[in-house]
């Protein structure tokens, strides 16, 4: 037997099979294509190729059927773009039959998964089905099922689209349907998330919602957005630098820097990109100046360098969620790296959310892990998932663990906001003792039992994963609960505000009304 691998620019494949003892022609194809074209390929032609060869023999004016063959008979298979050529040589007698490419009507595809099921079911060795029939009826199966979920995608963005501003639309419609249900569809695929309508409907409510199908989403109030950060810059650059004469000087001319030489500049940002960069290069300007580099290295200011790490940490990227879903990078990178997806620094991380692709993949996975802690596991319900999203990992259980802290002692009402212990700006635990550590140690006190703060601490760090509920901490409250009531709730939706919103839209989101907003929303879009 003799193949051709093809070429790139022809995409032609031709093949000559001689067919021995105990041969089908099946088996044949399977371990010529595997071998020269590797499994995908092999898939991919073979599967075009069993359409065809069943087709003919549900052909009346030939006597061809590919699951009767003789030994001794030969095969010759010329196969491209344009149509498949087939010689059968049985002696001296040679039929030519020749079948032009035409696109599969979606009947045909059952019928075509039907013949692969009996092929399947049929041609076996030790009871056990070929590999390439595996293959093929998998991939034509897959298909179906993508083309089907595309469908649902496309359904539900055409819905949302009546939704967003006209002028958010700067491509065509249809582009704008076929674009987005794609690398919706791919993302969902890669996080190996099955694409049921609940799930579809998920994602594309949660999209709408956080950036209305923008890759760069539109700040709607620049004159408020500057008016704000120019507040919190200025209030914290001159309680940061030190007080010093050199020090001062430059706080001072780094603030009539800002007013004079950004605002300006700030205020014809459009979107968060732009003005994310342009505050990124007022930072590198500024450390840039000899003047900063001559106060840093002054050894009178000893610290001051420090601080304005400090101060630049807080300040230099003003936009914390980011793209189409608005996630937050610390988040997005512990996603993406569960996938295999790496990068070789911060800039490169979000160059990646800024896209389509690399947002979706990091968005809705972050929606995944919502799911499977709440739904998947039993525990709780979509809602819980939506919560999740705004309000930080397991906020909807921590907030359950916050409610339940509040009906085991008197005189303590906390918020319910999900978080366990205080964080500051960059989402690091502070050393500073939340209200809920202190009602934990009032409860265990209460109780008579003995917990050092070291060891209580260690446990709440683990509230943003599931091992929270390993710790002795987590164990003792709902025993205390379970004892006092009789039963316990795992979540319930967070009391949160979601202080990201504030620098952009000027109030905090408050995470209850928005979660469930989102969700009868994606009731209605169903």
């Amino acid at each position: 037997m003799n193949l051709e691998t093809p070429r790139e620019d022809s995409d032609k494949i031709v093949l000559d099979l001689e067919v021995g003892a105990g041969d089908t022609l099946f088996e044949m194809l399977r371990d010529e294509l595997t071998n020269k074209l590797g499994k995908e390929k092999a898939a991919k032609y073979g599967l075009d190729i069993i359409r065809k060869l069943y087709k003919l023999r549900d052909d009346k004016k030939t006597k061809f059927n590919p699951d009767v063959i003789e030994i001794g008979e030969r095969f010759k298979i010329s196969m491209d773009k344009d149509g498949i050529q087939i010689s059968i040589i049985r002696g001296q007698e040679t039929e030519n039959i020749y079948i032009g490419s035409e696109k599969p009507k979606r009947n045909s595809i059952k019928r075509t998964r039907s013949n692969l099921r009996e092929l399947s079911n049929e041609i076996t060795i030790n009871k056990k089905p070929y590999y390439f029939e595996k293959i093929a009826l998998k991939t034509a199966i897959e298909q179906e099922q993508k083309e089907k979920a595309l469908t649902t995608i496309k359904n539900r963005l055409d819905k949302s689209k009546a939704r967003l501003v006209a002028k958010y639309l700067d491509k065509d419609e249809d582009q704008f349907t076929e674009d987005w249900a794609t690398a919706i569809y791919n993302a969902m695929e890669t996080l190996d998330i099955e694409t049921t309508t609940a799930n579809i409907d998920l994602c594309v409510t949660q999209i709408q919602r956080e950036g209305s199908f923008l890759e760069d989403p539109v700040l709607p109030d620049m004159d408020g957005v500057y008016s704000r950060y120019r507040a919190k810059f200025i209030g914290e650059l001159e309680s940061n630098i030190p007080l010093i004469n050199s020090s001062l000087g430059f706080a001072n001319n780094l603030i009539s820097r800002f007013e004079n030489k950004y605002k300006d500049r700030i205020l014809a940002c459009k979107t968060e990109r732009e003005l994310d960069k342009l505050i990124g290069t007022m930072f590198t300007e500024v450390e840039e100046d000899p003047r900063f580099q001559l106060l840093t290295k002054n050894p009178l200011n000893k610290g001051l360098e420090n601080k304005w790490n400090e101060f630049k940490l807080k300040w230099e990227k003003p936009i914390k969620t980011i793209g189409a879903m608005q996630v937050s990078p610390k988040r997005a990178k512990i996603v993406l790296e569960k996938q295999g997806i790496n990068f070789d620094s911060e800039a490169d991380l979000i160059d990646y959310l800024y896209t389509k692709e690399g947002n979706l993949i990091a968005g809705i996975g972050i929606l995944k892990e919502g799911i499977d802690s709440y739904v998947v596991s039993g525990k709780g319900e979509v809602i819980h998932a939506i919560a999740d999203y705004n309000a930080g990992r397991f906020a909807s259980r921590n907030a359950s663990i916050q409610n339940k802290i509040n009906k085991l002692t008197e005189n303590v009402d906390l918020d319910l906001d999900g978080d366990l212990l205080i964080y500051d700006q960059n989402t690091n635990a502070v050393k500073k003792r939340s209200k809920t550590e202190q009602a934990i140690t009032k409860i265990f006190k209460e109780n008579g039992i003995l917990i050092y703060e070291a060891k209580l601490r260690q446990d709440l760090l683990h509230e943003k994963n599931s091992r929270l509920e390993e710790t002795e901490t987590y164990k003792i409250l709902e025993d205390l609960y379970l004892k006092k009531f009789g039963e316990s709730t795992y979540s319930i939706v967070p009391k949160a505000k979601v202080n990201e919103a504030k620098e952009k839209f000027g109030t905090a989101l408050d995470s209850e009304s928005y979660t469930r907003n989102t969700l009868n929303q994606m009731q209605n879009n169903t």
